[in-house]
Order: structure tokens, then sequence, then C-alpha cells
């Protein structure tokens, strides 16, 4: 998948308002100038970069930049870099750049969820910025049928570093969105995970791995030997011996029977909390 110019959602000059070091921008390509004058000591600059508006952005332009096309940043930037002295052009390695961008991509799609679930929905296909950059990009515009030939492998291609960036942060996105919905291994004993505490104990839900509906129960006081908090597991010995402490949340409001809504996706943590009865009147 080729992607190229501002309208296309994965290009650093695509609207994208995000913070970074307090700062509201409107693109990656702003912060990515941003930050190199300010690597220049280019204050004076910096300052007048602040002032750019995106054409996208639903507030007026800036005199400054009449159309507020992203591409007047990298012109501007090249123009900081004419400016620079030599010590402080050594500090903008290459190495330097591609960290910074990685980072201020992930910035942008982890502040822009509707963006990130656009990243999530290329799957496992190549990504690949299509310019005549040979280290950014690919070498070849959008609009070129070779690109159809295009693999990392590929020594006809340029080295993409934009589409591995993003290839890169996709991977870790989907890491991340398995690992939050998913269900460790039944164990041997009940397991019950906290979700609310109690002055004379903690409210468990007991996790069942036949059915993801959860029962609420009260774990005591007495029966506790460590300390637990809200999200913890709890392995309890005596607690399924004993009739009284077995005793369910009747009046759980209606919780729903499918396991990723009741647990928390970030934090495995129990998203609905239980309504729960007396406890004294049933021991």
């Amino acid at each position: 998948m080729a992607f190229q110019g501002a309208n296309d959602p994965f290009s650093n000059f695509h609207f994208s308002p995000f913070v970074y070091e307090e700062e509201r921008y409107s693109c990656v390509e702003q912060a990515f100038v941003m930050k190199k004058v300010r690597t220049f000591e280019l204050h004076g600059v910096a300052a007048e970069l602040m002032r750019f508006i995106h054409k996208d952005d639903p507030t007026p332009n800036s005199p400054r930049w009449p159309d507020g096309h992203p591409r007047e940043l990298k012109w501007f930037g090249r123009e900081a870099e004419e400016r620079a002295t030599p010590a402080a052009k050594r500090k903008w390695s290459e190495n330097a750049q591609r960290s910074l961008i990685a980072f201020l991509v992930e910035q942008k799609f982890r502040q822009n969820q509707h963006l990130a679930a656009l990243l999530l929905a290329t799957n496992d296909t190549w990504i690949a910025e299509a310019c005549k950059d040979r280290k950014w990009a690919v070498g070849y515009y959008k609009n070129d049928h070779f690109l159809y030939n295009y693999t990392p492998e590929n020594g006809a291609f340029g080295r993409n570093w934009m589409g591995r960036i993003l290839m890169n942060l996709r991977m870790r996105l989907i890491d991340e969105q398995q690992q939050s919905v998913a269900v460790t291994e039944p164990p041997s004993a009940p397991v019950y995970l906290i979700a609310q505490e109690l002055a004379n104990g903690l409210i468990g839900a007991k996790i069942e791995y036949d059915n993801a509906f959860p029962h609420f129960v009260l774990i005591p006081n007495c029966l506790l030997t460590c300390s637990l908090g809200i999200g913890d597991f709890f392995t309890p010995g005596k607690l399924q011996a004993d009739d009284r402490f077995a005793v369910l949340a009747s009046n759980v409001t209606e919780m729903t029977k499918e396991r990723k809504l009741w647990i928390n996706p970030n934090s495995s943590i129990l998203a609905v909390q239980a309504t729960v009865i007396d406890i004294k009147s049933k021991y």
C-alpha cells in the first residue's frame, strides 16, 4: 500500500493534531521541523514556526504561510539548515532523525485513534511512502505501476524508512491489541479478580473459563494472607469449601456475557463494578 501527500492519512503532512513536549502540533512534519530548528538553536525561527496553521485546520490560515500546506514546513526546515552552525548540524544525525520521526509518528497514531484504526486495518500489507526520496521513501510516485513489484528486499526500490516505521508501529499495536484480549490458561484452583474494596473484605469476581459470566463474592479479610488491591488476582484455599463465602451477588446489574466488555482491555481490570447485597444477612 503506497501513500503520498497531505491528503493521505499515513503521510507526515496529514492534519493529525497531537501534543509533543507540552505543545500542540498540527502534523508530524511541523513537530519534526520544530525539533530541527531548536537543535540548531534558531529560537527565533522556532517561535515563527509555531504560527503555522495547517490548511486542513478549521481555524483561519496564518499570514506567514498563505496556503497552509505542510510542504512549506519542509522548505522552511531546509532554509534553517543553511543557517545552522557545523556543530549544531552534527547533532542532527540520520539516526537522531529516524528515532525522532518514529516517536512522533507513534504519538500521531496513539493520539488519533481513528488513524490507528486505519493503520491496523492494513493488516500485513506492505506500506510504502511513494516519492522520489530513496531513503525515507521508495523512489517512485504513487501512480507508478512499478510499485506493484515492491517488497522490502527488492533493491530496485529505496529504503522506505517511513514505511518501515509505520509497519513496525502497526506490529506493536497489533501485539498490544492481542495481549489486551488474551485470557490466561485455567488455573488448578478458582481465581478471583479483585473488583472492589470494602471495609470488611474485598469483592472478587470469580473467573469462569467455561463461561465468561463473572460471579461476585465476598473475600473476607480473615482469609487474606497478603495485601491485595483492585486488579490483583487471588486464589483462595478454603473459599470453595465454605458455603457462606460462595454466596453470589444476586443483584449484580445486567452483567454482559462478553468477557472483553467486562474486562478493561487496557488494564485487565474489571470495567464494571458489582452491586453487592448485604453480605451479613447471608452468614
